[in-house]
Order: C-alpha cells, then structure tokens, then sequence
C-alpha cells in the first residue's frame, strides 16, 4: 500500500514539474503577447481611453490586429466624429479590461496589407508609431476612410 502512495506522490511532483517548466516558457511569450511592448493593447489604452458612449454605428465581433496579435471575431469596432472605437467582447474583456477611443488626428499613416482573412489595411498609431491597427478592407472602406478623408479636408 505505501508503495501505490509513494507512487502517486511521484507521479503528482513529476506533473507540477512538467507544469511549472511549460508555465516558464509559456509566461514570456504570453508577456509578449498582451504585456508590456509597444504596439499593444494595454500601451493603447493607456493613451486613448474611451470616453463617452460608444458610438451610434458600431460592429460587433469583428477580428484585427494590433501589432502582431490577431484578436478573431471579438472586437467590437465603432466610428464617430471623434475617433475610431474599439471594445473587447466577452470572454477577452476579462483580460483586456479598456475600451478604447483613437482620434483621427493620430492615425498618422495607412498602408496596404495582407493579413490571414484577405486584403487588409495597416493604420499607424501616433507619431512616432505607438501601434499599428490592421483591419479588413471592407471595414476600413466603410468606417475609417470617410471619416479620415474629413480630417484631411479640415
């Protein structure tokens, strides 16, 4: 019987072993990924908190880039005289706690891009670059365009 139990205690250290090392590897990459480096949410929050009400025409679960992490199907994207809003849907609000607002003015550049859905557009956040934003064509057409021509214009 204690030999079963001593077993199974070996068994138990081995598996946190094996947890920790892949928690150790994981953690950078994870940090990486949402944490401190430019060009992510948490840098962009800290910028351009969203103030006020979300804005009347807004499109829920739409996937884009920020930076190099691609958030699929869970962003809810809005436009308005004031800025290009993003929020997080559930369940990534619990990790990306901000919604955020992006004025106009700072979106200093876009570009063509290629991303995994297709055509895509590149918009370059703050000068010198904060972050880039890569959206889909069609919801770059319909939302961003019109309303970064009028900045042009003003």
């Amino acid at each position: 019987m204690d030999s079963d139990f001593g077993f199974y205690l070996h068994m138990g250290v081995d598996a946190l072993l094996v947890a920790f090392v892949a928690l150790a590897w994981a953690a950078p990459h994870i940090e990486r990924a949402f944490g401190r480096g430019g060009g992510r949410w948490r840098d962009l929050a800290k910028n351009y908190p969203a103030s006020g009400p979300a804005p009347k025409e807004v499109r829920p679960r739409q996937s884009l880039m920020v930076g190099p992490v691609l958030y699929r199907d869970c962003i809810s994207v809005g436009a308005d005289d004031t800025g290009l809003y993003l929020a997080p849907g559930r369940p990534l609000s619990f990790a990306l706690k901000h919604n955020l607002r992006i004025p106009w003015p700072e979106i200093v550049k876009t570009e063509p891009a290629k991303v995994l859905w297709g055509k895509g557009v590149t918009l370059f956040i703050g000068a010198p670059a904060l972050a880039t934003l890569t959206v889909k064509a069609e919801l770059f057409e319909k939302l961003v365009r019109p309303r970064l021509a009028g900045q042009a214009r003003q």
